[in-house]
């Protein structure tokens, strides 16, 4: 049997940290709702701590035996379930559609036991999805992916297209929380930037290529400058 041990962080209070120019690591607020350990068995994860677990939650093929005061503590969507579904001993929960699957609620758990986790647009919008506000707990995974996905639109080129594509799977909540528009909007201004500085002659060009349709983007090989290509593929 495969087991997944993950490393653990040692977490300080509303913390963020920021490591790499498109990488951040944030923490849970709570030191006491930090877990040991974090195993994977197949497809059930398990988290270990001190405190028998209490809750379990089913995404798609994947089951997650957990706590309830994490969750309900960070999540406005888990706290209704519970309420809903109250009683003493064990309670089982399942989640049908979740934006980016049982993939980001691998995340948002580690979020809530004060683990690093890295931030994305599809976690942003699980977040949304699970109501993870800031008041419930202050510095709530809302607010941490959307200060940090701002960060991303406003920063360089290739980060803006890379939080485009990742976009691709959750499309429809990246356009109802606007993820799409700000990245085009950011993507406008920069190539508005570039274009009155370098003058007319690439003014012209840019329009030329505008025209042309790509259909795929290669995010591994971007660089730091805008490129025409880049641009049609908005």
């Amino acid at each position: 049997m495969d087991v997944k041990s993950l490393e653990r962080f040692y977490p300080v209070n509303g913390s963020i940290c920021v490591k790499k120019h498109s990488h951040c690591t944030i923490y849970a607020a709570s030191v006491d709702m930090v877990a040991k350990s974090i195993e994977r068995r197949n497809n059930n994860w398990f988290i270990q701590n001190n405190i028998p677990n209490d809750l379990i939650i089913q995404i798609e093929e994947k089951s997650f035996q957990l706590h309830k005061l994490p969750l309900v503590s960070r999540s406005g969507f888990i706290n209704r379930m519970v309420f809903q579904n109250r009683g003493y001993g064990n309670l089982s929960l399942q989640i049908d559609i979740l934006p980016g699957g049982s993939k980001c609620f691998e995340l948002v758990v580690k979020f809530c036991y004060g683990w690093k986790v890295n931030l994305t647009a599809p976690l942003y919008c699980a977040a949304h999805f699970l109501e993870m506000r800031d008041d419930l707990e202050q510095g709530n995974l809302i607010s941490k992916t959307e200060d940090f996905l701002s960060y991303i639109i406003v920063s360089s080129w290739k980060d803006t297209f890379r939080l485009f594509k990742s976009c691709e799977s959750i499309s429809a909540w990246a356009q109802d929380l606007q993820i799409l528009k700000c990245c085009s909007e950011a993507v406008a201004w920069k190539v508005c930037t570039n274009v009155y500085a370098n003058g007319s002659e690439e003014n012209e060009l840019y329009l030329n290529v505008l025209s042309e349709s790509i259909n795929q983007m290669d995010t591994n090989n971007l660089s730091d400058q805008w490129s025409f290509e880049d641009i049609s593929f908005l």
